[in-house]
């Protein structure tokens, strides 16, 4: 196998891990909507990210990191788990009272980072089976 091949399958395997925190993250955020069936109304849930999101967050971002210094990697895949982290971490760091406005703005800012992970995922299949 060669070394671009391993580390094109790595790569996959960061991204989809990453989708899946991501996927994760925006359960727990819609979570505070009462539309959805696991609806919850104490906000307790959002300490999840905390405990669980945002250091997989930071182990993902060293790993792309070193991803890309090796130049496997660059711009917004490089970025993508910094920019993941700061989406989710920042409207809870800012209104700890999880106001209705600020867990919007969390909710649509996670989804378009959602939307721009399962791009970079789809990107990395396409580069390993096609």
């Amino acid at each position: 196998m060669k070394k671009t091949k391993k580390y094109s399958i790595m790569f996959f395997i960061l991204n989809l891990l990453l989708t899946a925190t991501i996927v994760l993250s925006e359960y727990i955020y819609s979570s505070y909507y009462n539309v959805f069936s696991w609806y919850e109304n104490c906000g307790a849930q959002f300490l999840v990210i905390l405990i669980i999101s945002i250091p997989i967050f930071i182990l993902l971002s060293v790993l792309y990191y070193l991803l890309g210094r090796k130049n496997i990697i660059s711009g917004l895949s490089k970025n993508l788990p910094l920019i993941s982290l700061g989406v989710f971490l920042i409207p809870i760091i800012i209104d700890t009272s999880l106001s209705p406005a600020v867990v919007s703005v969390g909710t649509f800012l996670g989804f378009c980072v959602l939307i721009t992970s399962v791009f970079t995922l789809l990107k990395s299949f396409k580069n390993i089976f096609l």
